[in-house]
């Protein structure tokens, strides 16, 4: 794949490529080519049923991240602009590439969006319509016309934070004209819920959040440990429990995920998925062993 993981990052000391070279096996994703659909929880199943994705511990999947900055895949050590630790410049054939591995959906997040300094939305179009998996999408979205088209381009689902979280008259709103459809992103720490690029702390504890959103009809919630994001130093996992146990949702975890004991914690945890993104770039998590074992739904 032309352009995949062969881009140093912007630190040249962490230069030396993620992994090997790719060659795509045989047939590998030739599945979730075929019925991307089928690859993935249904999140109406998960919304009528929430304890069936929070007792079987091989339901999690994990989904690779892919940052938008710039028209380039990039990843940030803490979320900081000035801490650029890998540039890619085609973000298209990055996003081919995790579907070539086994990765059967992709989270991806306009930065310039969410941090009002312009927008991706061509290469947003482009890789929601040419990745060969499902995506969802944020970063940015605080409007109910660009959920529409987000989903009309072809997302599977639409991420929202800041105003979701801001404006619960809002969210209840666009929640309940796309039902199923929407995840809430909550950046969280010391257990508070941050908004605005995590500018902005809510003094809302994460739990009391995740019961005010169990009534409504999302398709999951991720939670984000900004204190752990991109400095592989270890998930929260105590965090995670709690937001596994008070959530009726299916629970999307990110932040610091680095190892595949890590992994496997948060699925005995009850975790639905793991958002990883500085250990699949840097080959800290060798990408072909987590798609082999947490690439897919067992489920299917």
């Amino acid at each position: 794949m032309e352009g995949l993981f062969c881009q140093p990052p912007s630190n040249p000391s962490t230069s030396r490529p993620p992994f090997p070279p790719f060659r795509p096996p045989l047939g590998v994703s030739t599945f979730a080519i075929r019925n991307p659909q089928s690859a993935i929880r249904n999140p109406q199943s998960a919304i009528r049923n929430p304890q069936s994705a929070i007792h079987n511990p091989q339901s999690m999947i994990v989904i690779p991240a892919l940052d938008l900055r710039e028209g380039a895949c990039v990843q940030l050590e803490s979320g900081e602009y000035d801490r650029e630790r890998i540039r890619m410049p085609n973000p298209v054939g990055v996003a081919k590439g995790w579907a070539q591995l086994g990765f059967n959906l992709l989270h991806l997040v306009d930065l310039d969006a969410a941090t009002e300094r312009g927008n991706n939305d061509e290469i947003v179009r482009d890789i929601i319509r040419d990745a060969s998996l499902p995506v969802q999408v944020g970063g940015g979205v605080r409007d109910a016309d660009t959920i529409e088209r987000l989903l009309a381009d072809g997302a599977r689902n639409v991420v929202v934070g800041t105003r979701a979280l801001e404006n619960p008259d809002w969210l209840a709103y666009v929640a309940a004209s796309w039902g199923g459809r929407l995840i809430v992103a909550a950046d969280v720490r010391d257990r508070n819920v941050l908004s605005r690029g995590w500018q902005r702390t809510l003094t809302r504890h994460i739990t009391d959040v995740i019961e005010e959103l169990n009534d409504l009809p999302l398709a999951s919630i991720m939670v984000t440990a900004v204190h752990r994001d991109g400095q592989l130093a270890g998930t929260d996992l105590p965090l995670m429990e709690d937001v596994a146990r008070a959530s009726d949702h299916p629970v999307l975890a990110s932040g610091g995920i680095s190892t595949m004991s890590e992994l496997r914690s948060l699925a005995d945890t009850g975790i639905a998925g793991a958002i990883v993104g500085m250990a699949l770039y840097t080959g800290t998590l060798n990408p072909r062993v987590v798609a082999e074992e947490f690439g897919v739904d067992s489920g299917e």
